[in-house]
Order: C-alpha cells, then sequence, then structure tokens
C-alpha cells in the first residue's frame, strides 16, 4: 500500500478533448492511445491509488484570455487606456531601490491619475504649478508643453491626438529613468 502522500496522483492536461475522449464508454478517435491511458490509470487505481485528472488551459489559452481582458478594459476605462499607450504593460524596474515620494510620482504618471480638480463636475482648467499656463489637462500639458519638463521631451513625430503623443513621451521618458527622476523630483508632476 502507498504512503498516505503517495495515495493520489494528479495528472494536469491541458486537452479538454483528450479528458472527454477518456470519459467516453466506446471512443471513436486514437482507440489504441486512449486504451493505453485508461489501462495505465486502471494500474494506478489497482495499486491502491486514487486518480485525479486536472485540466488546466494551455498558456496560450490564458495568454489570449489576459490579452481580451486587457482590451475591454482599455475600452472601459480612461486610466487602462493611458496605462497601456504610455507604458506597454511593462513594468517599471528601477535600477536602484526607489524611495517612496519618487515611487509615488512615477506611478502618478504610469497611471495617469487626474488632478483633485479634474475630478470635480465643474472643472474647466488648473494652473500648472510650474508655468503658470492654464491646462484643461493638466498631465498632458506637464508632458507636452510646460518648461519644467522640457528634457523629457525628443523631437517626436507620429500621433495627432494630445493624450497618444503625451504617452510617447513618458514611455520613452521610462527608459532613461534616471534623467526622468530629475525632472520629477524638481518638477513633480500635477497632482
Amino acid at each position: 500500500m502507498p504512503a498516505p502522500w503517495e495515495a493520489t496522483v494528479v495528472i494536469h492536461t491541458d486537452s479538454w478533448t483528450g479528458l472527454q475522449a477518456l470519459q467516453q464508454p466506446h471512443p471513436k478517435d486514437n482507440v489504441r492511445l486512449i486504451t493505453t491511458i485508461l489501462g495505465n490509470l486502471q494500474s494506478l487505481v489497482a495499486q491502491g491509488r486514487r486518480v485525479r485528472l486536472n485540466w488546466s488551459p494551455a498558456t496560450r489559452a490564458a495568454a489570449n484570455s489576459t490579452e481580451q481582458q486587457h482590451r475591454e478594459m482599455e475600452a472601459s476605462s480612461r486610466q487602462a487606456a493611458w496605462y497601456a499607450k504610455a507604458t506597454a504593460y511593462r513594468p517599471l524596474l528601477p535600477a536602484r531601490q526607489l524611495s517612496r515620494a519618487d515611487e509615488v510620482k512615477l506611478h502618478r504618471l504610469r497611471l495617469g491619475y487626474r488632478t483633485l480638480e479634474e475630478l470635480r463636475d465643474d472643472f474647466e482648467s488648473r494652473q500648472c504649478d510650474h508655468c503658470g499656463h492654464l491646462a484643461r489637462h493638466p498631465l498632458r500639458h506637464y508632458l507636452l508643453s510646460c518648461p519644467a519638463t522640457a528634457q523629457l521631451r525628443q523631437q517626436i513625430g507620429g500621433p495627432e491626438d494630445d493624450e497618444d503623443r503625451a504617452a510617447l513621451v513618458l514611455r520613452r521618458a521610462l527608459e532613461d529613468l534616471p534623467r526622468l527622476l530629475v525632472v520629477v523630483r524638481s518638477a513633480p508632476p500635477p497632482r
């Protein structure tokens, strides 16, 4: 008799159709393979073991499901759409440990947080803390035109849409984290 920890045999497979075929009383396809598998399973049972078959979706299926969830979220959430454009879902991997204050600033940029004023229904514009410009979209202004963040911007062609251009500026800035940290420390993003 097997030890208690050996009493159950768990077999993981990503083949849903294979598991269904094993449950058929008279298999029609791959008869030899199914018969061999069933014989091996019966042999394990005869040794006093329990057999559990566990279906786990293939990695590709799980990845496709995750991608679909991301697309749905991006379509329904302004912040999710910003995060996708600004980060391409790349994690923030600093070369060294960051202070809590630096992490907050970087995450605010990456997540595209709106300012407190923007969350109010009567919001029309906000004065930039660094240059005094009245901005309808403070984060876009910060990334695209505020003189305090000029060193983040390179010649960028491409998107006509301001939000897409701002996301591209941030994505490129994230590739040079030390330079981005210098800017956000001296001129923090709007909050």
